[in-house]
């Protein structure tokens, strides 16, 4: 039976405002780098983790169907930006993820707030979008640059590291992240230096670093920053200094890049390829089944992040439409994962462990991270408490 022309009209009126349909799949911007920066290799392998855990779901997420919506943020706020805007307005999207470059991450994320989208970073989470800048609409299921530097720092305490010299990109990012180390170390910083992002030679700070002569050097470059980084200061004769740093300074693509030169960097970090848990040894196999070589730290980052969308889209029984019940089902997440137990903090930073690693050098010649210890258990990020949400 047909409405009547009254109803038929209030109806139509009624859906002049946005109406709460339920839905029939759930649609995810993945905003990444795909040229024109140094963030397209980690870009690429977020997403083959991410593709693996929704390929192991039958396609589906929380039981709706995924469509997966690409774009290409070029590491350009600018860029960024437009895309996204294109992703709400044409493509519809539920929620956003995939961001890597820290300047993109800056733009996107404020806006996407004020446009009610869930955004679900899955690389590491500025400060600005923790503690008391806290979010409804900020998620990050990567890790927290306060909780794991501060973690290093006390390590590097722990260790007897009386002196230490710091140095880093100098970006926001790189500076949050020798910042937090600070916090958590309380021995001599006899040095701190901030290099450009475009830098190729590393001969002026390898030169302060020796005239100041540390216990040990603590850094933060990723990519080819990275390599060339450590390149040099073995090539200047400054292996006898032990270098540490967070994740990327020895994630898998560096170590693929600089080769030999990089064993003996120690790095603290969420996840490790020998992690013994069972959801590690799955993921794993399993990466390793589909690609045809071994799992990346990114690669669990995507991976880990579409587990957790799937939990939270589950837990709403698909009604992902219900914004509220969505959130509480995303703050209440909690998984055994690759990397060992998540679960969200009261900013939505993540609650998980820290995982000491040394490059070493296989039987077999390979070289890859090996775990040495856990340096922080469920560790969280020490201005977490100041969110008010």
């Amino acid at each position: 039976m047909k409405p009547s022309a009254p109803l038929f009209a209030l109806t139509l009126m009624a859906c002049a405002l946005p109406c709460a349909w339920a839905a029939d799949k759930i649609r995810i911007g993945f905003l990444a780098t795909a040229s024109l920066a140094p963030t397209i290799a980690a870009s690429k392998e977020k997403k083959a983790g991410f593709d693996l855990a929704v390929k192991q779901l039958d396609g589906k997420l929380g039981g709706l169907p995924v469509e997966i919506i690409t774009g290409d943020d070029q590491g350009n706020p600018e860029v960024g930006k437009q895309v996204f805007d294109r992703m709400v307005k044409r493509d519809k999207i539920d929620l956003l993820t995939g961001m890597l470059a820290s300047g993109v991450i800056n733009a996107v994320t404020p806006i996407a707030a004020q446009q009610q989208i869930f955004y679900i970073n899955s690389n590491v989470g500025p400060r600005d979008f923790g503690g008391a800048k806290c979010s409804p609409y900020y998620f990050n299921t990567g890790w927290n640059i306060v909780a794991t530097n501060e973690s290093m720092g006390k390590y590097v305490s722990s260790a007897g590291y009386k002196k230490v010299y710091i140095l880093g990109v100098g970006v926001p990012v790189g500076r949050e992240h020798l910042e937090a180390f600070k916090k958590g170390y309380n021995g001599t910083v006899v040095g701190e230096t901030y290099f450009k992002p475009q830098t190729l030679d590393f001969n002026a700070e390898l030169a302060q670093i020796r005239a100041a002569q540390p216990d040990a050097v603590y850094a933060f470059a990723f990519g080819p920053l990275a390599t060339n980084l450590i390149k040099q200061y073995v090539q200047a004769g400054l292996k006898s200094i032990p270098l540490l740093g967070s994740a990327p300074l020895a994630d898998e693509e560096t170590i693929s890049s600089v080769g030999d030169p990089i064993a003996g960097v120690v790095s603290g970090g969420h996840w490790s390829l020998d992690l013994p848990n069972a959801a590690n040894k799955q993921f794993s196999n399993a990466f390793l089944k589909e690609y045809r070589r071994p799992a990346s730290m990114y690669n669990e980052q995507g991976y880990t992040t579409a587990l957790i969308i799937d939990a939270a889209v589950r837990a709403v029984k698909g009604k992902i439409e219900d914004k509220a019940a969505f959130r509480k089902a995303l703050e209440n997440v909690k998984l055994d994962t690759p990397r060992g137990p998540f679960r969200f903090n009261t900013d939505h930073s993540p609650i998980q462990n820290n995982y000491l690693r040394n490059v070493v050098k296989s039987n077999s010649g390979e070289l890859y991270n090996q775990t040495v210890k856990t340096i922080g258990t469920a560790i969280t990020a020490s201005d977490a408490s100041s969110c008010k949400m």
